[in-house]
């Protein structure tokens, strides 16, 4: 996992935090930051280290109180929060924040990026400051990215090794009419489900497999549920268009877009 925040952003957003608990007229304030991560994941032990930094440069008079693996509730619903000013700090997936912020869309699309680098080079420069300043209409302040690896797929019914393995399959997509779309281009049906509800989904044979993140603790725990080893686990690694899934896919895929959805280059015009 790499953590992505700007260091002068981050440093922006401690200041703000104390200047609202100052012109509120509050001495102290404990702040609410919400992931659905696990305590010891990346992501949360980010925001306990940015809660330690401005608990120190406060003088212990703010602190940052994070909850973590779904106390808050599922991302869709902390989501409603933080623009309601319940929770003062979120992190959450992009095809979720998309829902509500339009723009962040582009970044749930399937090959996208040829390389991690690439990746980077764009999220780092001055897209990716666009893309964050897009926030404010809605309600929200963008503060950082970070990246968790590519998505992967993995079932209980066959090794995908083709875009054709996936045809019939029933898979765990998150709350987003984009990743459902992009499911059904593969010939998959996709399953709506918060990802706390796949462990559950594949015990009970609600679905067949789940559409993830590859960089998920989790994740072989919710497989060994479904009875499926690592080795059937079938990923789009380091790279969006890697051997599991080549850039041929990616062409297929982009002939069964709907037409209804946003349509963007396999090869996107960006820097890098």
């Amino acid at each position: 996992m790499y953590r992505r925040a700007d260091l002068s952003r981050t440093m922006k957003l401690v200041v703000a935090l104390c200047l609202t608990a100052a012109s509120t007229g509050v001495f102290a304030r404990e702040f609410r930051a919400a992931d659905t991560q696990n305590e010891d994941y990346p992501t949360v032990q980010a925001l306990g280290y940015m809660g330690s930094l401005i608990s120190e440069r406060s003088g212990g008079r703010h602190q940052i109180k994070v909850f973590h693996s779904h106390q808050l509730g599922e991302e869709k619903e902390t989501l409603e929060q933080t623009r309601v000013g319940a929770i003062d700090l979120n992190r959450t997936n992009v095809a979720l924040i998309g829902t509500m912020v339009p723009s962040m869309n582009v970044l749930a699309m399937p090959f996208l990026f040829r390389s991690i680098e690439h990746l980077q080079k764009v999220l780092d420069g001055p897209i990716g400051s666009e893309l964050l300043n897009s926030f404010e209409p809605y309600g929200f302040v963008g503060l950082a990215f970070y990246d968790s690896g590519a998505r992967s797929i993995y079932n209980s019914v066959r090794p995908i090794r083709s875009i054709d393995d996936l045809k019939g399959m029933r898979l765990r997509v998150q709350q987003s009419e984009q990743m459902s779309a992009m499911i059904r281009a593969l010939g998959a049906e996709p399953v709506e489900l918060p990802y706390g509800q796949v462990r559950t989904g594949l015990s009970t044979k609600l679905i067949d497999g789940a559409e993830t993140r590859q960089r998920c603790d989790r994740a072989a725990s919710c497989a060994r549920s479904g009875g499926i080893s690592r080795s059937t686990r079938a990923s789009r690694r380091k790279t969006p268009a890697s051997k599991s899934l080549p850039i041929s896919t990616a062409n297929r895929l982009r002939r069964r877009w709907p037409k209804s959805m946003p349509r963007y280059s396999a090869t996107p015009r960006w820097p890098g």
